[in-house]
């Protein structure tokens, strides 16, 4: 197991019993960004951070029974209810794997979509997170990313955005700027949360026609 999945695994160790129960009144627009990608049947996609498998049900609606889910989260606790959720269902296209994503594909590419929801604030190496998740798709292939953003920088929202820190989600890095460079922006969408300190973001990107896989620094 490596440190970040150690990490994970500890944080919610306690939190994953509850993770239904409270996400929804701050993790806003999860149901939003899977419409935004506009997902076929038979699609191909990867959820990155998939959790205790919360959109799992809302990507099947849309890619069908041809389709599959490739579901990723190194954290223990988080796989072990996501595991049960798929076991509940009864799905058969849900493939869930317990590793830390970003280090190496998950697949040899060709993929149609790539979802983070709430996971790219979280991940440490987010743009090895990217340029991965680049090389997954295939051309014309789709990443969609809800998460936090840091909009208004005053005392209150910097106070907000160390607690979150704390709490190892991390509000002040360049992540829409690096999701512009590395796809061809659909769709980016910023909000701020219904009588909050925080905004969060929705973008949508794919993968250029002529693009190989890239690196930028």
């Amino acid at each position: 197991m490596s440190s970040q999945s150690q990490i994970m695994s500890g944080y919610y160790s306690w939190q994953s019993s509850i993770y239904g129960a409270t996400r929804w009144s701050f993790l806003f627009d999860r149901g939003a960004i899977i419409d935004d990608m506009q997902l076929a049947s038979g699609a191909t996609v990867i959820e990155v951070g998939c959790g205790t498998g919360h959109n799992l049900e809302g990507i099947l609606k849309r890619i069908g029974p041809t389709g599959e889910i490739i579901a990723v989260d190194c954290s223990t606790p988080m796989i072990e209810r996501c595991s049960t959720r798929i076991r509940a269902k009864g799905w058969k296209n849900v493939r869930l794997l317990d590793q830390e994503y970003g280090r190496t594909p998950v697949t040899d590419g060709g993929v149609d979509a790539v979802l983070l929801s709430y996971s790219l604030s979280m991940i440490p190496d987010w743009e090895q997170t990217l340029e991965c998740a680049l090389g997954e798709l295939k051309p014309g292939g789709r990443i969609g990313v809800v998460d936090f953003c840091l909009e208004e920088r005053n005392l209150a929202t910097l106070r907000f955005a160390y607690w979150m820190a704390r709490n190892r989600v991390r509000l002040d890095r360049p992540y829409r700027e690096k999701l512009g460079l590395l796809f061809r922006r659909l769709r980016c969408v910023t909000r701020r949360a219904p009588g909050s300190l925080w905004s969060f973001y929705r973008f949508v990107g794919e993968r250029r026609l002529q693009d190989n896989l890239i690196k930028i620094s």
